[in-house]
């Protein structure tokens, strides 16, 4: 999981924070190199990734290998105090399934993926959706907290399909209905480079079509027909993705 974390930082640190980072712009790895030495005789720290002597000798290694790294963000810490409001992403070693039940503010909506088992399945699977990974196979959750999910004037299961009795909970269209809500959250087949890009542009697995966008003060996200930018609260990497913390769902009732 290193080689994967390192990217994901090199891509989703570096993009995160880049209102309280100078970046550097490297383009090869004698650069890199060369740019590390001076800013280790001049006292500098590269804190924000740590990149140790194993991290650069890999760096190396690609080079030996053909690949390049053209372009490269390194950035450097600045002061302390201004890194209290910066969104950085938090590692963890376990996958999504874990990272969903470690997160009071998004237990609701963590209880609506348990209950799907077979999306339930892809959050635990770190063989078939991984970070290490070129390919699109990576998961990405955008997690409404609970507050959100509370405030719509429907409850989930309710809408798009009309459900007219209490009773009506568990009948086909509640469990279309809330399959649709947690879809709307769900993009299958992002990968580390999405993040390195100024805007992209993901499908859910409904078929959402999601801008997700770094600027100066941190990732925001837009769904394609609705003109407003909401801001990602908080991001945690896992062996097989990456969970979004956002303050507003990505499906209401009578949405369009």
């Amino acid at each position: 999981m290193k080689n994967g974390l390192l990217t994901l930082y090199l891509c989703l640190g570096a993009a995160a924070a880049r209102n309280v980072f100078q970046g550097l712009k490297i383009n090869d790895i004698d650069s890199l190199e060369k740019e590390l030495e001076l800013n280790k005789r001049d006292g500098k720290n590269v804190v924000s990734l740590e990149l140790s002597e194993a991290d650069l000798g890999l760096l190396k290694k690609e080079k030996r290998d053909g690949r390049a790294y053209s372009g490269l963000q390194i950035p450097f810490e600045m002061s302390q105090p201004e890194l209290e409001d910066a969104l950085m992403p938090d590692a963890k070693t376990g996958n999504l399934a874990t990272a969903l039940t470690q997160i009071q503010d998004v237990s609701i909506f963590s209880s609506y993926i348990r209950d799907m088992v077979d999306l339930y399945q892809k959050c635990d699977d770190t063989t078939q959706f991984n970070i290490n990974s070129q390919s699109d196979n990576m998961l990405l959750i955008f997690a409404p907290t609970n507050e959100a999910i509370t405030e719509l004037s429907e409850k989930p299961w309710q809408f798009p399909r009309p459900v007219t009795r209490e009773s009506d909970a568990n009948d086909e269209a509640s469990s279309y209905n809330l399959r649709h809500f947690v879809e709307s959250h769900v993009v299958q087949g992002s990968n580390v480079a999405d993040f390195a890009k100024e805007e992209v542009v993901l499908k859910s697995l409904n078929g959402n079509r999601i801008h997700l966008r770094n600027t100066d003060t941190g990732f925001e996200l837009s769904l394609e027909d609705v003109d407003e930018w909401l801001p990602i609260r908080k991001i945690e990497l896992t062996a097989n993705g990456a969970l979004l913390l956002i303050d507003k769902t990505l499906s209401w009732p009578h949405r369009g």
